[in-house]
């Protein structure tokens, strides 16, 4: 096994811990990292499987003592300390990380010195040795949900399936309607029509083939109704980190760009609306600012 996130490393290093997600709750997406190894001197390696040539390295900056998966595998803990910028005081800390690298969050502890963590089986809480005591903290996961038009619209995992399980729950009726989305991002609601961003799916069609050759989209946004009936598509090439919706508009923005895209949906227009949509044809119905 190559471990590349020692390359860099110079002194005598031990491994700290080495967790791998066995898949029992399902993957945040199809193919995702799950082999977690980690040493004491802070460097961590997340790999997809024992021989991955690509694997996903951390630099936690930390004197790390343990790590664990959460249920799902789409959190990583890493517990140890951590010494302050004018290296006087050391603290204890568990970071937060996603298969992918991305840190999630910083948690400090107190006492001299930690031993282990442990997640509770839903994940909803974290245990942690530390001294003689035992300290238990309370996790607010980040769920992908929203509500439009009467209904709740969630997600979740499923170990028989590589795509999220997106329900449709229509709380006057009690329907529920199911849909599935491979690498879903995020849920975004609002009035009767809900977006649900993705990563692109590369055997698909996209549109604007002679754009896509310049610059291959990445993303794509789905425009669906209160029962999961998708309405509109847009595949796009920057990450939807946020996602935010109007009655006329979807904006999605990266770090440093965003993109505003008119969408279409079937209905009667206004003589107002007729105007606007007039007016956009001339212009264009998408947009992206730098």
């Amino acid at each position: 096994m190559t471990i590349g996130c020692l390359a860099s490393a110079s002194g005598a290093v031990s491994i700290a811990g080495i967790h791998w997600y066995a898949g029992t709750g399902g993957y945040v997406e199809p193919n995702c990292p799950c082999l977690a190894i980690c040493f004491d001197n802070g460097k961590c390696q997340i790999m997809r499987y024992e021989n991955d040539e690509n694997p996903v390295c951390i630099d936690s900056s930390m004197n790390v003592v343990s790590i664990q998966w959460n249920h799902c595998g789409s959190v990583l803990a890493v517990a140890g300390s951590l010494r302050t910028a004018n290296m006087e005081k050391e603290f204890n800390v568990v970071q937060f990380y996603t298969p992918f690298g991305e840190h999630l969050r910083t948690l400090k502890v107190s006492g001299k010195q930690m031993w282990g963590i442990a997640w509770e089986g839903g994940g909803l809480r974290i245990g942690l040795a530390v001294d003689s005591y035992i300290y238990f903290a309370n996790i607010r996961p980040d769920y992908k949900w929203g509500y439009c038009c009467s209904t709740v619209v969630y997600a979740y995992t499923k170990p028989e399936r590589q795509e999220h399980c997106v329900v449709f729950w229509d709380t006057k009726n009690n329907e529920k309607f199911v849909k599935y989305v491979k690498s879903l991002m995020s849920i975004t609601t609002s009035g009767d029509f809900c977006i649900l961003a993705s990563k692109g799916d590369e055997t698909l069609p996209q549109e604007d083939a002679e754009l896509e050759a310049v610059c291959p989209a990445k993303y794509v946004l789905i425009l669906c109704n209160s029962i999961g009936t998708p309405l509109d598509s847009k595949y796009i090439d920057i990450d939807p980190m946020f996602v935010t919706l109007t009655k006329t508009h979807v904006i999605a923005a990266s770090k440093d760009v965003f993109y505003l895209w008119q969408y279409r949906v079937a209905k009667k227009l206004t003589a107002l609306e007729i105007n606007q949509v007039t007016k956009t044809k001339k212009e264009g119905r998408e947009r992206r600012v730098l």
